[in-house]
């Protein structure tokens, strides 16, 4: 369902939120990628390349500029990291290809989609008056030492959204979200669990989980994604990727200090 400019997807329970479908989308597109790198197999790579293509196909059609921008800089690094100087260049050409060709698709189908994307868009609407909601909410915060410091209550963030700007919304930003409502120490606590995730996969060389932490975390930057269950599924399959890893090199030690 294309409607509203935007694809939807359509329950019993009524139509899924765009951005955090997106985000869930992007998530999975990292762990397809990442299989098709290391299999071997022609077949099994034809499978995931096929499913690649649906899942980035999905994900512009959304439109969601968030998810978009977390894909080009999870996107960057992931590339940036791996080693193999041939397989890098020819899979940032293909993956190029690939988005050309979808963006042309998208295009012909519902040319509106796109020019969500443009900068221009992006000025004018300020992110969907996300800017003017962080700006209110922050003033808000920083005028109560009280409510900086202890927050207004978990689950609150719809009530914060009306005593600073008039009318009751999400914040849409996860971090802004959890110092408007848990407090400082809240805030901080978040903060910490993706750096120390991030020093994790890095110390691993585990660059999936790396691609997932940085998707994640500019998700969160327009998202309140911290109820929604991709968050915690994504940070449970880092910390299992990133033990899978360290039994990877301490089998590799071991090997070493026999010989």
């Amino acid at each position: 369902d294309v409607s509203y400019t935007r694809g939807t997807i359509t329950t019993s329970a009524g139509s899924a939120d765009q951005n955090g479908l997106a985000a869930n989308i992007l998530f999975a597109l990292w762990m397809a990628i990442d299989l098709f790198i290391q299999y071997k197999k022609r077949k099994i790579r034809w499978i995931y390349l096929i499913t690649i293509i649906l899942m980035l196909t999905s994900i512009f059609l959304i439109a969601s500029r968030g998810t978009i921008l977390a894909l080009a800089i999870s996107g960057a690094v992931y590339f940036f990291m791996l080693h193999r100087k041939k397989t890098k260049l020819r899979l940032i050409i293909f993956i190029i290809c690939i988005i050309g060709i979808i963006l042309f698709y998208v295009h012909e189908i519902n040319p509106i989609v796109l020019e969500r994307l443009s900068f221009k868009s992006m000025i004018e609407d300020q992110g969907s008056g996300r800017i003017d909601i962080w700006k209110n909410i922050i003033i808000l915060l920083m005028n109560n030492i009280l409510y900086s410091i202890f927050g207004l209550g978990y689950g609150t963030e719809g009530f914060v959204s009306q005593y600073a700007i008039g009318f009751y919304i999400g914040i849409h930003n996860t971090f802004l979200e959890q110092w408007a409502t848990v407090g400082i120490i809240g805030l901080v606590l978040l903060i910490l669990l993706f750096i120390s995730l991030f020093r994790t996969a890095k110390y691993r060389n585990d660059y999936l989980s790396i691609a997932l932490i940085i998707s994640l975390f500019v998700v969160c930057l327009f998202l309140g994604f911290f109820n929604n269950k991709g968050m915690w599924n994504t940070i449970t399959l880092v910390i299992i990727g990133c033990q899978h890893k360290r039994t990877e090199r301490n089998d590799y030690a071991r090997i070493l200090y026999k010989q």
